[in-house]
């Protein structure tokens, strides 16, 4: 079986403001889906409300993952 390159992504990597930006993002996403996520854990009977505070949990989590990567970018990489 071939082993596929790595495609380079044509992402630029953040600048210094950037990064601070995001890291700020990073940490308040991170709570807030920390958050949202124990709220929704602590409903014993989930109802279309509760599954919409999961859906926004996630995403609120799943946007930290992003500045996370963004910020993770290889050091050569970055301005």
């Amino acid at each position: 079986m071939a082993t596929r390159t790595p495609i380079a992504l044509p992402v630029p990597p953040p600048t210094e403001a950037e990064a601070a930006a995001l890291e700020t993002v990073r940490a308040y996403l991170d709570r807030a889906g920390t958050q949202v996520a124990s709220r929704v854990l602590g409903c014993p009977d989930p109802t279309g409300e509760v599954a919409a505070l999961a859906d926004l949990g996630n995403a609120l989590l799943a946007g930290a993952a992003l500045c996370a990567g963004l910020l993770d970018l290889p050091d050569d990489r970055r301005r």
